[in-house]
């Protein structure tokens, strides 16, 4: 069947032959590991084709042997960066295994937070993807969702894992930028200080995370809000909401 009939985009039903003989030897693999280096060195704005090709000192034409464009490349490196999510075996407790199944997600898009503008935006056909997509799905069905409400709950806890990775800001800083950014917050934190100082509220507030180390702040954060989703969804079970 000719690829533009299939039903399954390119990225995943492409055949390839292999690098020519006058270009460097390169694989799919290959190219898609270090796309995804950069990509977490740089961002989505700092990977094209061209950088990706000199990264491989192959030049971007060997690049294109293999992937067809940019688009069909970052669908490859989400996949790749979607098989370490661990998919964990069902306990019974679906809130107990949907908690360990999104805190895998997270702890993948922190490591990768590219991927936060990507899953979603676009439809993901790759196996990685749609292993953790049933592994979800199964939970939630297994609590009782079904139809609209089964398509709520599963995009509802997606964004929320989304939405705390992309408001936790840059989990890693490049290294020659480390100290400076470190600095930066040092001066934001007391500036902010200064200001609450007039309102009672804000400034025991602010004294509060103070007192706590970032990575267990953000972490206590999520694991609050993530406890507060399951109970509202465990309350629509309860009453009903899904018959």
């Amino acid at each position: 069947m000719p690829e533009q009939e299939r039903n399954v985009p390119v990225a995943w039903s492409r055949r390839f032959r292999g690098g020519r003989p006058e270009q460097p030897v390169l694989s799919r693999e290959q190219i898609v590991r270090t796309a995804r280096k950069l990509l977490d060195e740089e961002g989505l704005e700092g990977l094209s084709m061209r950088r990706l090709g000199a990264r491989l000192e192959s030049g971007a034409t060997s690049v294109y042997w293999y992937v067809a464009n940019k688009e069909e490349l970052l669908d490859l490196a989400m996949d790749e960066a979607l098989a370490e999510v661990a998919i964990p075996e069902p306990t019974g407790d679906w809130r107990a295994d949907l908690r360990a199944l999104l805190g895998g997600l997270r702890a993948m898009m922190s490591a990768h937070p590219w991927t936060t503008r990507l899953y979603h935006s676009r439809p993901l056909f790759g196996q990685h993807a749609l292993r953790y997509a049933e592994a979800q799905l199964c939970l939630l069905r297994s609590a009782g969702f079904a139809g609209d409400e089964l398509d709520g709950a599963f995009n509802m806890v997606v964004d929320y894992v989304r939405g705390s990775v992309d408001a936790a800001g840059p989990q890693r800083s490049r290294p020659h930028s480390r100290s400076g950014r470190v600095s930066d917050r040092m001066t934001l934190e007391a500036s902010l200080q200064d200001a609450a100082n007039p309102y009672p509220a804000l400034r025991g507030y602010r004294e509060h995370i103070r007192c706590h180390d970032r990575e267990c702040l953000l972490q206590q954060r999520f694991d609050f809000g993530l406890r507060v989703l399951l109970d509202g969804l465990s309350a629509r079970l309860r009453d009903g909401a899904t018959a």
